[in-house]
């Protein structure tokens, strides 16, 4: 196909190359070359061209190395010659299915992972000396949590900035930032994450939270950045109270109330995380909120005064929150033990109470040698899908019957008779704080052996009890408890604890001088923080 380009015959004057009226006729004698172009190619009469929907390429793929040909050994080429190169991963194609995807996917990060290892990129100018890293090791992101540890922080650990015209809301996220970052190696974990963020969530240490925050100190104090001001000048919030304006409160409740948030906190790892089958997430948020709060002491980062004394004290609260919750454990596995003369006494004389509470530390008699049935799937439908549930071992023990503890009742209660004793009162559920811990009485002739062999909880009625009529309870009630390892040091580390549970007044009907007190846990044993 032959295509030849003509000049026009008459152009604008001046505006071609400079040319005008007086030379155009110059212009037009000049031979301008044809452009040839070749034909193109026809189709072989063999051959018939594939739609594009039906076209599927897999790229150039021969075999690697050399083929033998009538000249020898040469390399592949194609018919002009030129050098074919093998492809180290055919291309999967438009119409490829979810194993060849998976399978391609799976060679492109062995191959470069591969050339990583053998090909190692190095910096033409690399540092002489390696920087100290902010992040820590795995094994010492904790330490600085632990009493018994001799940990010194590096100082490369937090780079915030601590000045006093900082709001605190503000020094709080970025050093709640920096202990990320500085312990990135084990709190970047699915299961220490979601307990850190437990912790964030109910202390409000997130700023997503709305609400008003304390501005800065100092003459330079600077105000919390909101993104539309709740309030004017003169009623700004402050850390303290000012004669200006009245205090707004802080919306993060532990720079509100820092120790009381924290102990509350701490209280509810004990009764929410904690579980007759699995201890371990319990301890494992006890460890992180000791770190978490050391850290901030460690770092200052409230150097105003109340919030400087109330963060040290949190630091020392949280650091003995594991050894506070071992001895509520122990406390509470005396107290719900199966042959114990608590337990025992309401195995006994009961009545329809002596079985386990719901949601207590024993085994409910329903679940006992109950085998969980499978539901037959349908086999006509073939898209229905199986699963299985692992069931969960309840590790809890069963509850004890009248045979097995009556003989250790009736040791414990001689001389007395168990027949005449009643139950006289019941209270279904109540939580009382132990405030003192008594020796057994002296032996005399007539007391029960039980006195003068087990050791008296003095409990009180906590402040949040129900001031109701019927839920009313006595001021002070003691109970009797083994002293098999609670009486260290005097038993001191029980004050405080709170025992939640069914109480029971025991004794005869005509002689009620002679009744005691049982308590039956229905909850956990609380530490006392």
């Amino acid at each position: 196909m032959d295509v030849s380009i003509e000049s026009p015959s008459t152009n604008a004057p001046g505006s071609v190359d400079g040319f005008d009226e007086d030379n155009q006729e110059d212009y037009l004698d000049v031979d301008i070359p044809e452009l040839n172009f070749p034909p193109f190619p026809k189709l072989p009469s063999a051959l018939t061209v594939v739609s594009f929907d039906q076209f599927e390429h897999k790229g150039v793929w021969t075999k690697a190395g050399l083929v033998n040909s009538e000249a020898g050994p040469s390399q592949p080429h194609d018919a002009l010659g030129v050098p074919l190169v093998a492809m180290e991963r055919p291309y999967t194609g438009i119409n490829h299915t979810f194993e060849e995807r998976e399978a391609h996917k799976k060679e492109k990060r062995k191959a470069a992972t591969e050339r990583k290892r053998d090909f190692p990129i190095t910096l033409p100018n690399g540092p002489k000396t390696k920087s100290q890293s902010p992040r820590l090791d795995p094994e010492d992101c904790w330490k600085i949590g632990d009493p018994n540890s001799d940990w010194v922080e590096p100082s490369v650990t937090s780079t915030v900035k601590i000045d006093v015209s900082i709001p605190p809301f503000t020094r709080l996220i970025n050093a709640t930032r920096e202990f990320i970052l500085s312990r990135d190696a084990v709190i970047q974990s699915r299961k220490n994450r979601h307990l850190f963020g437990i912790l964030r969530d109910q202390l409000r240490i997130r700023s997503l939270f709305l609400g008003r925050h304390w501005p800065g100190s100092g003459p330079n104090a600077a105000l919390y950045p909101l993104r539309k001001r709740r309030y004017v000048d003169d009623n700004a919030p402050t850390l303290l109270p000012t004669p200006k304006g009245v205090r707004v409160d802080e919306a993060c409740v532990l720079l509100r109330d820092p120790e009381r948030s924290v102990r509350r906190l701490l209280t509810l790892a004990r009764m929410k995380l904690d579980s007759p089958w699995n201890e371990e997430p319990v301890l494992d948020f006890l460890e992180i909120a000791a770190a978490y709060f050391s850290y901030i002491a460690h770092y200052n980062v409230f150097p105003e005064a109340n919030l400087h004394n109330s963060f040290k004290k949190v630091a020392s609260i949280a650091r003995s929150a594991s050894k506070k919750w071992k001895e509520a454990t122990q406390l509470e596995g005396i107290v719900t033990k199966q042959d114990g003369w608590n337990r025992a006494c309401w195995a006994v004389w009961g009545g329809e109470f002596s079985g386990p509470e719901e949601m207590g530390p024993e085994k409910p008699a329903e679940v006992e040698g109950q085998v969980a049935q499978e539901e037959p799937q349908e086999e006509d439908d073939e898209d229905a899908v199986t699963w299985t549930v692992e069931p969960i071992v309840d590790k809890r023990p069963s509850a004890p019957t009248l045979n097995e503890v009556l003989p250790i009742v009736k040791d414990l209660l001689s001389p007395r008779s168990h027949s005449n004793i009643r139950l006289l009162r019941s209270i279904p559920y109540a939580s009382r704080i132990i405030v003192a811990v008594l020796p057994p009485l002296p032996a005399g002739s007539d007391a029960p052996r039980f006195s003068t062999q087990l050791h008296r909880l003095v409990t009180i009625k906590s402040p949040a009890a129900s001031n109701q009529e019927e839920d009313k309870e006595p001021d002070e009630i003691v109970v009797w408890v083994e002293g098999d390892g609670l009486m260290v040091n005097g038993g001191n580390q029980l004050v405080g604890m709170v025992l939640q549970g069914r109480w029971g007044l025991l004794g005869e009907e005509e002689d009620q001088e002679g009744s005691w007190w049982a308590f039956k846990a229905r909850h956990c044993v609380l530490p006392a923080i």
